[in-house]
């Protein structure tokens, strides 16, 4: 009897350990992080116009996980890029694989949206974000809010291309469909950029 009364007590400790037992999905953490990427620089050439354009490529360090239907991990991509004889750079461009913007809560069009940036340490400032066709990712174009205010064609996009240039760690926060404001992590460290504009060289990162 004493042996069944006992038996009985640890089969009932058991079931109770496994109702509070944290599910997989209570497990699972919403943001995940990978290795810091490193920029990647590519160089193209137009044949039939006779020139050459330049990218260099950033993956972000972490991702949010979404929900149905864009499941799993959706990095962003920034991409800076050049076309020879330009006068200055084009906007940067933030690619998103996976999931879409959500700017529908400021603007009514939906391709106009404010984004928030940080460099370094510095306070997070305002930046504008256009969308862009870019085939079957989600692209956006990033230009400086205050140089837009202010009617500084000039510095539009180059202030902010300026930051990447300049800054060990960057971070952009972006709206997200169905998810909310996420917060990027770029680690923009070595940057070599403007590209060298010599037949056959493309730059490289810096250790």
């Amino acid at each position: 009897m004493k042996w069944s009364t006992a038996f009985a007590v640890v089969c009932a400790t058991t079931l109770v350990l496994a109702c509070h037992k944290p599910t997989q999905m209570a497990q699972t953490e919403a943001t995940v992080t990978t290795p810091a990427p490193t920029w990647t620089y590519d160089e193209y050439r137009d044949e039939m116009r006779g020139t050459r354009s330049w990218s260099a490529t950033l993956e972000s360090s972490n991702r949010p996980m979404l929900q149905f239907p864009y499941e799993g991990g959706s990095s962003v991509s920034l991409r800076l890029s050049k076309t020879e004889g330009d006068g200055g750079d084009y906007a940067p461009e933030l690619v998103l694989e996976n999931g879409q913007f959500d700017c529908s809560q400021y603007s009514n069009e939906a391709t106009s949206c404010l984004i928030t940036i940080k460099a370094d340490a510095g306070k997070p400032y305002d930046l504008r974000g256009v969308q862009t066709e870019c085939g079957s990712a989600k692209c956006m174009r990033i230009y400086d809010e205050n140089a837009f205010e202010s009617g500084n064609g000039s510095g539009i996009h180059t202030n902010v291309v300026n930051v990447f240039r300049t800054a060990k760690r960057v971070t952009i926060e972006l709206p997200l469909y169905d998810y909310g404001s996420y917060q990027y992590q770029f680690d923009t460290h070595g940057l070599n950029w403007p590209p060298v504009e010599t037949e056959g060289k493309i730059p490289r990162a810096q250790s």
